[in-house]
């Protein structure tokens, strides 16, 4: 009993200090991390990104980095370097991937948008109305873009002005050329049917070229990543058949880590160096 209370007591001391470390840590981690991605995340947040989310997003990241090195430096393995430094790049590539991915979607919305506002536009309604009315058969995103300028309206802002804040905050090619059509016919008015029917074909005809696009450079992704991934693995299997003993000392050795570690990155740098240049295509 006298050498069990002691044993609790320590443990219970060794608890207290990890929350209140943990307590300490986490808001400085949050305010590192967030520094991490500060270049992405502007462009995520206008397109409706949850900052919660995020945190505990990388709340999930810091771990994994945390345990990934802890791993390799009990294994005292170079090859941990490597993958600690591309796991420390996963936070930067999944924002603006995410962010793509949320712009395309308002993109293909606002197609189908801007030809209901032109409906609801030709029965005499207002753009405010027939905005309003559009936004709640609209999906998210685009719902909350619609309806934010709904309501600065109803607060008392103008309608060009309100358009013009969303246009701004979301600085989306598709949504600029819409917001000024919007714009154009409030102020200066005209045939609102007419005008957002021409704007919903440039959209779509925008729509097909960026898709075009997208399945141009959707093949050369697809090689890419068969030659980066399936090729290194099928090179192992092979060399297995041969050298069982081989495969073995280049997953078990020092020298076979320093391999793969330079395989790692050699494979890494090639595909921010193919993103780049099919960023420069499209």
């Amino acid at each position: 009993m006298n050498m069990t209370l002691p044993n609790i007591m320590l443990s219970l001391l060794w608890f207290a200090a990890t929350v209140l470390g943990t307590y300490h840590l986490v808001p400085l981690w949050d305010e590192l991390a967030m520094q991490r991605i500060k270049r992405s995340l502007p462009g995520a947040s206008a397109v409706g990104a949850n900052l919660e989310v995020v945190r505990y997003g990388l709340r999930i990241w810091g771990v994994a980095m945390l345990v990934i090195a802890l791993v390799f430096i009990a294994k005292r393995s170079v090859l941990g370097v490597v993958v600690v430094g591309v796991a420390y790049t996963w936070p930067v590539i999944a924002i603006q991937k995410w962010t793509h991915l949320r712009r395309r979607k308002l993109r293909d919305q606002l197609v189908v948008a801007s030809i209901s506002i032109g409906n609801g536009a030709h029965s005499a309604k207002g753009l405010r109305d027939c905005m309003a009315e559009v936004s709640q058969a609209t999906p998210f995103p685009l719902r909350r873009e619609l309806q934010r300028i709904v309501t600065q309206v109803d607060l008392g802002i103008d309608l060009s002005v309100a358009i013009d804040n969303v246009a701004k905050r979301l600085n989306l090619e598709p949504f600029t050329l819409f917001a000024v059509a919007l714009k154009t016919l409030h102020e200066k008015g005209g045939d609102k049917t007419q005008a957002l029917q021409r704007i919903s074909r440039s959209l779509k005809e925008h729509q097909r070229l960026e898709q075009k696009m997208e399945t141009e450079t959707a093949a050369e992704r697809r090689a890419f990543i068969i030659m980066a991934l399936f090729f290194p693995v099928g090179f192992l299997a092979l060399m297995h058949q041969l050298s069982p003993d081989g495969v073995i000392a280049i997953l078990t050795t020092p020298q076979g880590h320093l391999v793969l570690a330079i395989v790692t990155a050699m494979i890494f740098a090639a595909h921010r160096w193919f993103e780049k240049i099919i960023h420069m295509e499209t």
